[in-house]
């Protein structure tokens, strides 16, 4: 699919995952570092209990 095709959010989540990709090794851990504890932190309780469970199960 060329650039003309795509609609303006497609093009804006392009531009994202370029300039992801364009950071370095350490940047983009940093970067899911900060994500994973911005989710740890917004997660229901409910679902860290499900997620931890998922996670001894080695999912």
């Amino acid at each position: 699919m060329n650039e003309a095709e795509l609609s303006p959010e497609e093009r804006e989540e392009r531009e994202r995952l370029k300039a992801f990709m364009a950071l370095s090794a350490e940047e983009k851990l940093r970067h899911l570092e900060e994500l994973n504890h911005f989710l740890q932190k917004a997660m229901p309780p409910q679902s860290k209990v499900i997620w931890d469970k998922l996670k001894q199960k080695g999912f």
